[in-house]
């Protein structure tokens, strides 16, 4: 027997239904930052490998040509360019910077040159992404070898041995 002015209850209050849809959007929004880290660590590593192979098609190119090999950064276009080979990578909207870093003192920021042997001075690349996350290509220069990694100290270690 139900007492009079009770019912029963056959739905959710408004209170209830606010607080779940709030947790709903908690987790939604932890998901897509998660997920969004993910896709900017994927295009570092993309370009890193893009990288990385244009600078084995130089190296090749370089020795089949008469024509001196080099690497140009466009900063402001944000572009690598490869002289010999005419590649292009260009960096697009995922990555905010890079830097290209040489131990070599005829190298700038902006070029590395190729031998006609196709070896270069040891070089390492700095690609950042728009959260902060650094990825370094380091590519060493008699032999070729390529390093990818997120830390610093490999990179100057690497360019420590290369001096």
């Amino acid at each position: 027997m139900q007492r009079a002015g009770r019912q029963k209850r056959r739905a959710f209050t408004l209170l209830e239904l606010i607080a779940v849809l709030v947790l709903f959007g908690l987790i939604a929004t932890i998901t897509m930052f998660s997920v969004v880290g993910h896709f900017e660590q994927s295009e570092l590593i993309r370009i890193s490998q893009l990288l990385a192979n244009a600078d084995r098609k130089e190296r090749d190119a370089v020795r089949q040509s008469p024509i001196p090999g080099a690497l140009f950064f466009d900063r402001p276009k944000q572009r690598f360019e490869y002289k010999c080979s005419g590649g292009k990578i260009e960096l697009g909207k995922r990555v905010k910077s890079a830097d290209v870093i040489s131990i070599s003192p005829q190298a700038n920021d902006k070029s590395i040159l190729f031998a006609q042997s196709g070896q270069s001075p040891t070089y390492a690349i700095r690609l950042e992404s728009h959260r902060g996350a650094f990825y370094w290509v380091l590519i060493i220069g008699l032999t070729g070898q390529v390093l990818f990694t997120d830390s610093i100290d490999d990179v100057r270690s690497y360019m420590a041995m290369g001096r």
